[in-house]
């Protein structure tokens, strides 16, 4: 490489040539001489088939490097074609054997009850099946066999799928409920990446976005009862979590005619809370604060004037946020300047609102 990079300044320099053609032929000898070696060991009949493919893939890798600085090399040409189709070959044997295994099924210490299927040799046999197509990617019989390894994987996934659907039905909390469902879902946009359009893949994802939806949907719709009977901070918090389902459900679902006026209306309740929330954070509390506190429940109002101008955007809000970002400006300032961190002190920090 620095010859080459010599000889582009002074192209005509003998000695930079001559030293140039020198290196690149010794660097090809030592190539093809490992490569052979590699390609050797591979056939040696003590190696187990992993041993065998990765000598071939070591010498492939050899072969190509030295064709490529000199693509005249005969050695080179002939030696990456011929180790290109033994590791084609033995990559597809060995895909098709692993991917040829019944599945077998995985013990679940967390839910014994719901049986599982291990994988993992289907998947390592797809992954060499390809490697395979990709060396010799107009053989027909890789190509089969890849289709149906692909096919088996696909089918595995589905069915994975669908135990987690299972398993969702008796968990009792919402947060795994959708944690379940979401691997699930996965799991079938995994086989449909194997297996392009397959029919029960897509209605295994549908049927658990359905799922997901209604489940999102059930949530907010609790959370939104329970709002009124909540404090200010509560309340807030509450609306904001039920706005954030709703918006999953309807991405889920986006021809549901009952989330638009459901999702409007909440951002509306939430939007009110915020502007309240906002203006008892920005009023001064009838008793001495610290800096650290004044800091914290501007902060407070800083937050709430943010989300509410992502809401509901107005001339008088914007006001608002510039008053209490002034005010935090001084306050930092003057906190800097007395070389002061909030907590230094040890006093601690208030609730939004002033509550401790």
């Amino acid at each position: 490489d620095n010859y080459k990079d010599a000889l582009k300044d002074t192209p005509d320099d003998p000695r930079s040539m001559e030293n140039y053609k020198f290196v690149r032929g010794r660097l090809l000898n030592l190539l093809i001489e490992d490569a052979r070696k590699h390609q050797q060991k591979s056939k040696d009949p003590v190696n187990s088939t992993s041993q065998k493919i990765e000598n071939l893939r070591n010498a492939f890798e050899k072969f190509t490097d030295a064709k490529q600085i000199d693509p005249e090399s005969q050695e080179a040409a002939q030696g990456e074609q011929e180790t290109r189709d033994q590791l084609a070959k033995d990559l597809a044997k060995e895909g098709k054997r692993l991917a040829d295994q019944p599945l077998r099924q995985r013990f679940n210490p967390r839910e014994p009850a719901l049986p599982d299927f291990d994988t993992k040799p289907l998947e390592e046999g797809v992954g060499m099946l390809e490697d395979a197509d990709r060396l010799k990617p107009k053989d027909p019989q890789i190509q089969k066999d890849l289709a149906d390894a692909k096919q088996k994987l696909a089918d595995a996934d589905v069915q994975r799928a669908q135990r987690y659907m299972e398993l969702e039905e008796r968990t009792p909390w919402t947060r795994e409920k959708l944690a379940v469902l979401r691997m699930g879902r996965e799991l079938a946009e995994k086989a449909l990446d194997q297996v392009s359009n397959y029919k029960p893949a897509e209605q295994t994802r549908d049927e658990i976005n359905k799922r997901l939806a209604q489940i999102h949907e059930e949530e907010a719709d609790a959370l939104r009862e329970q709002a009124p009977q909540m404090n200010l901070e509560q309340q807030t918090m509450a609306l904001s979590q039920a706005l954030d389902h709703l918006q999953q459900a309807n991405e889920l679902q986006p021809n549901q005619p009952q989330l638009p006026p459901k999702i409007q209306n909440t951002q509306e309740r939430l939007a009110n809370s915020l502007e309240k929330l906002a203006d008892r954070l920005m009023q001064d509390p009838k008793f001495q604060e610290s800096m650290e506190q004044q800091m914290a429940r501007l902060e407070g109002a800083d937050q709430a004037l943010n989300e509410l101008m992502g809401l509901k955007p107005s001339p008088e809000t914007q006001q608002k946020s510039e008053q209490v970002g002034e005010k935090l400006d001084g306050l930092r300032q003057k906190a800097a300047e007395q070389g002061q961190k909030p907590g230094e002190q040890g006093q601690p920090m208030p609730m939004p609102g002033g509550q401790m």
